[in-house]
């Protein structure tokens, strides 16, 4: 198309190569239109899927967001916590479950990523936590370490394990649960913490 408009602007071309010409550039605008429409409906839609996850995670009976930054590495650490990490920057999610385990007073902690549709058995070993602190990705782990979700709890876990603190740019969300004897929370202070109050006492 661009040697017809070189053509025209030196004056070389006849009423069919215009009429040619100019059906072209009209059809280039409008895939380009077209296209620029499909990528805006497709922000829409991310963005629209996104905070409707947000209102029914909020609005049902079960699932409540960790409000307490604070408490999110008490939390991790209680022995049997599953959540689930969105990032406010792209909306990507993904769950993970966090069980102690304890051999010869060793304790480590198995870290577990959900892999499947089933949220109770579709899980995959993605690596241990040792020292209460420090995140190692599983040489068994049939995950591979660049993977999205093994990138994103390895990022995570610096944060919240190394320095207790929850990234800016990522919430964490439970499932109503309490992380350590996994009875359902109705007090809004557990909810917020993930922890029964007999639970958090316990610690």
């Amino acid at each position: 198309m661009t040697v017809g408009i070189l053509t025209f602007l030196r004056g070389g071309a006849n009423a069919e190569e215009l009429m040619k010409l100019a059906e072209a550039v009209s059809s280039d605008a409008q895939t380009r239109r077209e296209e620029a429409a499909k990528h805006a409906a497709k922000i829409e839609m991310e963005e629209g899927a996104r905070e409707a996850w947000k209102e029914a995670l909020a609005e049902s009976d079960g699932p409540g967001a960790l409000l307490a930054p604070e408490r999110v590495s008490a939390f991790l650490l209680a022995g049997n916590a599953r959540f689930t990490l969105v990032s406010k920057v792209t909306g990507a999610r993904f769950t993970f479950r966090v069980r102690e385990s304890r051999d010869e007073g060793d304790t480590r902690y198995f870290v577990q990523v959900l892999t499947g549709p089933c949220n109770e058995t579709n899980y995959e070993f993605l690596g241990t936590v040792f020292d209460r602190k420090r995140f190692i990705h599983g040489r068994k782990s049939r995950i591979s370490p660049s993977a999205p979700s093994a990138r994103a709890f390895l990022w995570f876990a610096a944060a919240a394990f190394g320095r207790g603190v929850v990234p800016a740019t990522c919430e964490v969300w439970h499932e109503g649960r309490c992380a350590k004897c996994g009875r359902t929370l109705t007090d809004p202070e557990s909810i917020q913490t993930g922890l029964g109050p007999k639970c958090a006492g316990s610690e």
